[in-house]
């Protein structure tokens, strides 16, 4: 082994106790979706605070709309990969973003509005290609939703999107006054 090569490929590796958002998108979307779920919690029961980490997600899903992810290969200068290194791909990121505060939230007609805006205002930017992931958490966010908000009311309100997930809107079919 070159120790001379190993050495410089080491120095170009930063590794540490812990990791951070600057280092691993991935762990930007754990922590705001842990915010989410925590405000979703019966000891807490804040979905406003739930909704504002899904507002910072929806923010984050759509710069990755159209990224390049998943693992990649470093090349080196004549382009022969040297390096893989393992990356999350839109699935990970879409499913870690959203999976969880889909089932915590369900029964709540403001995240599940709020989730609702979400997933329409990502899936309308994003490539044909990355829109089945959305489409999947969207009819996900369906079953659950009918199933924790069985009142038609409360099932009717839930089912307007809204980005402050707050209301205000007349559901579908009805109009104002």
């Amino acid at each position: 082994v070159d120790v001379r090569r190993a050495a410089r490929v080491a120095a170009c590796v930063r590794y540490g106790p812990s990791r951070t958002v600057e280092q691993d998108a991935a762990y930007g979307f754990r922590l705001l979706a842990d915010i989410a779920i925590r405000a979703l919690s019966p000891a807490v029961n804040d979905p406003t605070t739930a909704v504002q980490a899904l507002d910072q997600i929806e923010d984050a899903l759509l710069r990755l709309t159209r990224r390049c992810l998943g693992d990649a290969w470093l090349l080196d200068g004549s382009g022969t990969p040297r390096v893989s290194y393992p990356a999350p791909g839109w699935a990970d990121f879409v499913s870690l973003a959203l999976d969880e505060t889909l089932l915590y939230g369900s029964s709540n007609p403001q995240v599940v509005r709020r989730l609702r805006a979400l997933l329409e205002h990502v899936t309308a930017a994003a490539p044909q290609s990355r829109r089945p992931e959305l489409a999947r958490r969207t009819a996900a966010l369906d079953r659950l939703s009918a199933t924790a908000l069985s009142d038609p009311l409360l099932s009717a309100v839930a089912d307007v999107p809204d980005h402050q997930g707050l209301g205000g809107s007349a559901p579908r079919g009805d109009s104002p006054g």
